[in-house]
């Protein structure tokens, strides 16, 4: 009788492709990438969707979007693989991206339900003060601020790892400042 044990979702050896973890992978990015089109499909059609709020969820739309072209196939190809199989450097340049629209996701869904918050607890002050420019300036901030905290996070780990003699070629994909405890906060 055939050995049965061994299936396809099992972690592969270094060479061998896990097909199902790939495919499970394609279909994750495919369905968040179809979901957020639909929304900027809905934001660019509406033009009576000039709320701030719109923006804030435009915005999420797209580092979610960003995250399915970007981070989960990154995420996809290591676990496949089982270890990075494309240059270090794009390793970084996905880590990067993966830990600010993460970051930038859940900021801007803070941003919604505080907006929402002073909507609710000041709505004619809030009603006069909110702007689409205000808006607009702390959407751009807050993805130059995520993506800049994370490029030195990436950067500055990498030195430190360096620095203390850890080998600079590996073949996992890792955030090294995860390893320093006083970069995590």
């Amino acid at each position: 009788m055939p050995d049965t044990s061994t299936s396809t979702t099992e972690v592969s050896e270094e060479g061998s492709v896990n097909y199902f973890i790939l495919t499970i992978g394609i279909l994750i990015s495919l369905a968040i990438f179809s979901a957020q089109i639909t929304v900027f499909v809905t934001f660019y059609r509406k033009r009576s969707l000039t709320l701030t709020t719109d923006y804030f969820i435009a915005s999420l739309a797209l580092a979610d979007t960003l995250v399915s072209v970007i981070c989960v196939p990154g995420w996809t190809l290591q676990m496949s693989f089982s270890q990075w199989p494309l240059p270090m450097f794009l390793c970084d340049a996905w880590i990067v991206c993966d830990y600010s629209f993460c970051t930038i996701s859940v900021y801007t869904v803070l941003f919604i339900s505080f907006e929402r918050f002073l909507g609710i607890r000041y709505p004619l002050r809030f009603s006069l003060k909110r702007s689409t420019a205000k808006t607009k300036v702390a959407l751009c901030t807050l993805w130059a601020v995520a993506s800049a905290v994370f490029v030195v996070f990436i950067l500055y780990g990498q030195r430190i790892g360096q620095l203390r003699g850890q080998q600079e070629f590996t073949t996992k994909c890792e955030a090294h400042f995860l390893h320093n405890a006083c970069m995590v906060f």
